[in-house]
């Protein structure tokens, strides 16, 4: 499995800087964690979830089940 603690990109970063990117994802409590499989018609990574967005989203689901109410 990928390292969930790696270094990740929180700002917003150029444009060129995404089209080399080999995953890009976005999260939100409403969307869960969605892959970025194309960005302006171009392919990011292979153009299916990577291993690093799927870790992250089985852990989000994990955690939001397991907290259903995180009141």
């Amino acid at each position: 499995n990928p390292p969930l603690l790696a270094p990740l990109e929180t700002d917003l970063p150029y444009l060129p800087t995404l089209h080399n990117a080999e995953e890009i994802f976005l999260t939100s409590t409403l969307r869960d964690v969605q892959a970025v499989t194309e960005l302006d018609g171009r392919k990011v990574g292979t153009g299916a979830i990577g291993p690093v967005t799927a870790a992250a989203r089985d852990l989000f689901r994990a955690q939001a089940a397991a907290n259903p109410d995180p009141r």
